[in-house]
């Protein structure tokens, strides 16, 4: 009881010997009910205390104490995490554990937080630590503190094609080993021209009038640091891709082989002999999805010669028709 009361008195000053009880031995902790007793204080000269509420002066004050059975507590204890519970840790910066604490609705409740869980500060990806606590009935409680390790993404691609009738792209994207968000998109001079083809990592969707046409593949990604707290800015990567330089893009498999790339401007075609005596028209776009030159080729060989020279030295993207089918690829003159 010394825990619960504090006894003065201005000679003994604060002595807890002076408390008096009446009724402790009442009190049957091994029995659920309700039980009274009385405090009062006597100092070394007999004197009693005198207590004064209000306008009512007593001598002894009246305690209740209430016992009750185990079985009647279904409350399980809470658990309040330090700090915020959803915590964004760039990669290679330290991580500091705030811990949790925890009450109970029990008054009596002694208790502590354990915890599972770490952080790998090196390594990019979603971390849970897990806080635990049990009450003096056997009730349990969990709070979970995620941390994601990682830095905001960057995105990119490469290898964008049209293959078989397929618009396809392969994400490089970096920033993305927490979970990320995809919106492959294309545009058309500088607005947006169909705001989503696709939602996945990488592109592999078919080709078909619902996509329009096009100058621009793009790629937005985003992860948890692209939002509150960190508030980075979301990724946005775009290439020319002139897919618009087609009205109709009946793409076939024309079992041709461009080379060398990159090259001084003069390039050689292998075509399947099956073309032979055939008309082949070969277009070159710029990266801005202009057409820069354009030739007409008899094909009397397996390997048709082909001269840009004059062009300079860039990317660009080369069509070639023959009757009736069509084959892209990308070239590069290098002097």
């Amino acid at each position: 009881m010394n825990n619960v009361f504090d006894a003065f008195d201005n000679v003994d000053q604060r002595d807890t010997n002076l408390i008096n009880f009446a009724g402790l031995d009442t009190i049957n902790l091994n029995q659920v009910g309700t039980f009274f007793f009385r405090a009062w204080l006597k100092d070394a000269a007999g004197n009693t205390s005198k207590t004064t509420g209000g306008s009512i002066t007593i001598d002894t004050v009246m305690f209740l104490v209430e016992v009750k059975s185990n079985d009647d507590d279904k409350e399980p204890p809470k658990i309040t995490i330090n700090g915020e519970q959803t915590q964004y840790i760039y990669r290679g910066e330290a991580y500091v554990e705030l811990g949790a604490t925890v009450t109970d609705d029990n008054p009596c409740f002694v208790g502590s937080v354990s915890r599972q869980g770490s952080v790998n500060v090196n390594t990019s990806g979603k971390y849970d630590i897990t806080y635990s606590a049990t009450d003096n009935s056997g009730n349990q409680a969990q709070s979970i503190r995620t941390v994601y390790v990682g830095v905001e993404p960057k995105a990119s691609f490469k290898d964008e094609k049209l293959q078989a009738g397929k618009l396809i792209a392969t994400n490089t994207s970096t920033g993305i080993e927490i979970p990320a968000s995809y919106t492959w998109y294309s545009k058309k001079a500088n607005s947006i021209n169909n705001p989503r083809i696709a939602t996945t990592q990488n592109l592999n969707v078919n080709a078909t009038s619902a996509i329009k046409a096009f100058d621009s593949l793009c790629l937005r990604v985003q992860n948890v640091f692209n939002s509150a707290p960190k508030n980075k800015p979301i990724s946005n990567f775009c290439t020319k891709f002139a897919y618009s330089s087609l009205t109709e893009f009946n793409e076939a498999n024309l079992g041709l082989r461009v080379f060398p790339i990159p090259s001084n401007g003069s390039f050689k075609v292998a075509v399947d002999g099956q073309y032979f005596n055939k008309e082949a028209k070969f277009q070159m776009i710029d990266l801005q999805g202009r057409k820069v030159a354009e030739k007409t080729v008899l094909i009397n060989s397996i390997e048709v010669p082909l001269d840009f020279n004059d062009l300079a030295p860039n990317p660009y993207m080369l069509f070639i028709s023959i009757d009736g089918a069509h084959y892209q690829t990308k070239v590069q003159i290098s002097k």
